[in-house]
This record gives C-alpha cells, sequence and structure tokens, in this order.
C-alpha cells in the first residue's frame, strides 16, 4: 500500500471520528437533556476545535511521509501528508455542525412537547 492510498484512508477516518463521536456523546445526553444539554453545547463545538487543531500533526506525527531527497533538497513544493490535515479539519467543522443539528433537534423536541401539553390542557378545560 503506497502512501497516497494511506494518506486517502487516515483523512477519511479522520474526518469520520468526531462525528460518531458526538452522535454517541448526543444521543446519551438526550437521555438527560436538562442537566446533559447545556454541557454538550458547549464541549461539542470546543471539542471540535480542539480536534481540527491538533488530529492532523498527531496523525501526521504518526504516519510521517516517505523520505524523498528531491523534495527534502527544496526542489519542490511537498504536499504530502496534507490530506491528513484537512482530513481532520474537516472532522473539526463536521463536528461543530454535528453539534449544532443535535442542540437544535433538541430543542425542537422539547417545544413540540410543550405544544403538544399545552394543546392538550387547553382541549380539556374549555
Amino acid at each position: 500500500m503506497d502512501y497516497e492510498s494511506v494518506e486517502l484512508l487516515i483523512g477519511a477516518v479522520l474526518a469520520l471520528v468526531p462525528v460518531a463521536a458526538l452522535v454517541v456523546a448526543g444521543l446519551w445526553c438526550l437521555k438527560a437533556p436538562a442537566k446533559r444539554m447545556p454541557w454538550f453545547f458547549f464541549l461539542g463545538p470546543v471539542a471540535s476545535l480542539i480536534y481540527s487543531w491538533t488530529a492532523g500533526s498527531l496523525a501526521l506525527t504518526l504516519f510521517p511521509p516517505p523520505y524523498d531527497a528531491y523534495l527534502d533538497s527544496g526542489r519542490g513544493l511537498d504536499l504530502r501528508g496534507m490530506i491528513i490535515v484537512f482530513g481532520a479539519m474537516a472532522g473539526g467543522a463536521a463536528g461543530i455542525v454535528t453539534s449544532i443539528v443535535f442542540c437544535a433537534l433538541n430543542l425542537m423536541r422539547q417545544w413540540s412537547r410543550s405544544r403538544a401539553g399545552t394543546t392538550s390542557r387547553s382541549m380539556e378545560h374549555p
């Protein structure tokens, strides 16, 4: 397997990890939304930002591009590994969007429950 294939695979994994983690955390928070959702609203985007800043460089440390004497001598622009960095950045952005979507779904769910409760109470007492 050449480095380009490894780079694509790692970039894809880095893009999907925060989304999967925030979906699991969001579902856990929806079990007790009054206590957990305010924390999720704050920590989800912050964790995604930190992830997008650090995951790419950590992955490049673990999976460095192979040595190329031509590119290392300064005669060319070495962009190997950029897909890994862009995958981490895309994952961080997708994590922020996932956090916003979960918080919006929670607010819509609370609003529909309160609206249904208000409608049923108004029908009981004409």
